[in-house]
């Protein structure tokens, strides 16, 4: 499937406060084999109806798992025969018991969009509680704050593995406002209203879960807010297999929380031959104020078209 890629080509440019990549893979079609996978029906580059403004970034990826694990299936068989066949079914029989389906209708259950919303770190708390527990900043990675969601079509084999799962996470499946959940240190599992959500972080199930029972709508919703107005001005919503937008507005996106993480950490937080460093950046780094308005809006989009693969993104970043 991989025999005809031929011309690889990446450009960047920075005009008129926007700074646009673009990547273009040449995979003429019609592609075979694994590359088949990416040549499935995209869906629409919109956020979820859950997602809120309160979101710093959402990532959509557009793929039905069912028929890509089909797909990778056929082009393995057909190049191993019958012993790779019999590795697929070793493996898909015991797993189609514990399921209580087969694997590739579980896969599909899932539906074909796939989210990752990220919220506002908390990284003042996370460090702050590093140090209260005598850890220093080692406790950082607590200041990340997400959630992996689906709009499943059955939520009954979901359910069915939370339950076989809970006992083995140390709890059991508990019923909150509606939603079967499964608690974990610094995380969570639920299922309901046809919604699977994989959360991390403080209080990331709560604001996901909320979303759903309640959708948020005009400017405190995502969609039609200010963020998805301004990405529109920024790259055209066609279909893709990948979407992704982000508002660095206030947060300063990846370079605002290392100002954050610096400013709040203190000498004895880190290890002596790291202080001199430290120090350092705390001079250099810009402060909140600076960085309000810094970065802007992104948007990015992967997709297919009959000629290979390309990749477009679009980075408001205004002029000082």
């Amino acid at each position: 499937g991989l025999g005809s890629v031929g011309l690889f080509a990446w450009r960047q440019t920075l005009d008129g406060g926007i700074f646009r990549q673009g990547v273009f893979l040449s995979k003429p079609a019609p592609r075979r084999g694994l590359m088949e996978i990416l040549d499935q029906e995209c869906d629409p580059s919109e956020p979820p109806p859950f997602a809120s403004h309160e979101a710093v970034s959402l990532t959509q990826i557009s793929l039905d798992l069912g028929k890509a694990y089909q797909t990778l299936r056929t082009t393995l068989v057909a190049a191993g025969g019958d012993e790779v066949a019999n590795m697929f079914m070793t493996a898909e029989v015991p797993a189609q018991g514990w399921l209580g389906l087969e694997l590739p209708r579980f896969l599909s259950a899932l539906g074909s969009r796939h989210w990752i919303v990220d919220y506002p770190p908390k990284i003042t708390a996370a460090v702050a509680a590093g140090r209260e527990a005598g850890q220093g900043a080692a406790r950082r990675g607590d200041a990340n704050r997400g959630a992996v969601a689906w709009q499943v079509t059955d939520e009954a084999p979901f359910r069915k593995v939370l339950q076989q799962v809970a006992p083995l996470a140390g709890g059991r499946l508990e019923d909150e406002q509606g939603f079967g959940v499964i608690r974990v240190p610094s995380g969570a599992v639920a299922v309901g209203m046809n919604h699977l959500v994989v959360a991390i972080g403080d209080d990331s199930l709560e604001r996901t879960l909320a979303g759903i029972r309640n959708p948020p709508a005009g400017e405190a919703s995502l969609r039609e807010g200010d963020a998805m107005r301004r990405a529109a001005k920024l790259l055209p919503r066609d279909p893709a297999r990948l979407f992704a937008v982000g508002d660095a507005t206030r947060t300063g996106g990846t370079l605002g929380s290392l100002r954050e993480m610096a400013a709040n950490l203190e000498p004895d937080d880190v290890p002596e031959r790291y202080r001199e460093l430290l120090a350092g950046l705390k001079d250099v780094l810009p402060t909140a104020a600076e960085m309000e308005g810094m970065f802007g809006v992104s948007v990015s989009t992967m997709r297919m078209t009959d000629e290979g693969l390309v990749l477009r993104s679009a980075w408001e970043m205004p002029p000082p």
